[in-house]
């Protein structure tokens, strides 16, 4: 336990730039500007809300509400819930840059210690491939999606006071609706709820990642993207050719955007959706996050989803006999 442990902290220590950092100067950086924005909009002073009120139609209830004006306590209430429970995605592309750091992280992470023969060093130390392997993936899988949900967090509530402050000053005072509503405080949680299924659903793509970076001498973006490219193109050409009727369309989304993409979040949330039948964004109320955590927690019912993760895990262990073979030859 110490070992990985140590292991971890090298990986942080080694890429604490983009782990940490990038994802804290994206913050800073939506918050400068929404900061400018909020001080120099001219549409401040009036928004588009849903208001429902019993025995009207969803047609009905888009108003146009002047911050400032004669608002309606219900009204008052019904913005403070929607604020609430939609605060959290202000952050999301601090979610998608963070994606791009996991795929390219995975990608170098077997690769640069062999180029730069820092392997060397790190086998003569009594650690096991496995053990490094590991470490590596739980980095990528488990260390990183928490250091971007608390930056992700803390931007988010910055967010919220300074839109909640931003309304006092037109004469709408949201402080005590907003910050007693429960739906504040469960939209942490519930990002973190969704964390079981993006090990899972990840799986696929950081066990190629790695796989790849192990076995690859140079150019290994080449060889991850290009091989999944490539095979996409034979599949498409065998079928033109020999009319085998094969599903284009299934192998493009199974195999090609599993290898590829899996680590994007939300990525999972087409099985909920094809199971439910219905979609998570909520008319003009925007996304629920408590409806998104539970649509997320369907997709453990398919087997796309586990399917994937063996593949993954099966992947993983070549990327620990490579990591081991390439060395010895």
């Amino acid at each position: 336990m110490k070992t990985m442990k140590w292991l971890i902290r090298r990986e942080f220590w080694e890429h604490k730039g983009a782990f940490f950092w990038a994802p804290v100067v994206l913050a800073g950086v939506m918050i400068f500007f929404m900061v400018v924005t909020l001080g120099i909009s001219n549409n401040v002073s009036k928004f588009n809300f849903s208001f429902s009120q019993p025995g009207q139609d969803e047609a009905s209830t888009s108003q146009t509400v002047h911050i400032g004006g004669d608002i309606p306590h219900e009204m008052i209430e019904k913005m403070a819930h929607t604020i609430g429970g939609n605060y959290m995605w202000f952050s999301m592309p601090i979610f998608v840059m963070v994606a791009f750091i996991i795929f390219f992280y995975c990608l170098n992470a077997l690769y640069d210690e062999r180029r730069d023969r820092s392997i060397l060093f790190w086998k003569s130390l009594p650690v096991s491939d496995s053990v490094t392997v590991l470490s590596k993936t739980v980095m990528a899988l488990v260390v990183v999606p928490l250091i971007t949900i608390a930056v992700a967090f803390l931007a988010s509530f910055l967010a919220l006071l300074m839109g909640c402050v931003a309304l006092t000053f037109k004469g709408v005072n949201v402080f005590g609706p907003v910050f007693s509503s429960p739906a504040v405080y469960l939209a942490p949680f519930e990002v973190l709820g969704v964390l079981p299924i993006y090990w899972l659903w990840a799986l696929p793509t950081i066990g190629w990642l790695l796989m790849v970076s192990s076995w690859a001498r140079s150019k290994v973006f080449l060889w991850a993207a290009g091989v999944p490219a490539l095979s996409m193109v034979l599949f498409v050409w065998a079928d033109k050719m020999f009319g085998f009727g094969m599903d284009v369309g299934w192998y493009m989304k199974n195999i090609v955007a599993r290898l590829l993409f899996s680590v994007m979040p939300g990525g999972w949330m087409h099985i909920a959706i094809n199971q439910e039948g219905q979609a998570i964004v909520l008319g003009h109320e925007g996304v629920d996050t408590a409806k998104l955590l539970q649509q997320s927690w369907l997709a453990f019912g398919s087997p796309e989803l586990w399917v994937g993760a063996v593949a993954g895990v099966i992947m993983i262990g070549v990327a620990v006999y490579m990591r081991r073979w390439r060395e010895e030859n």
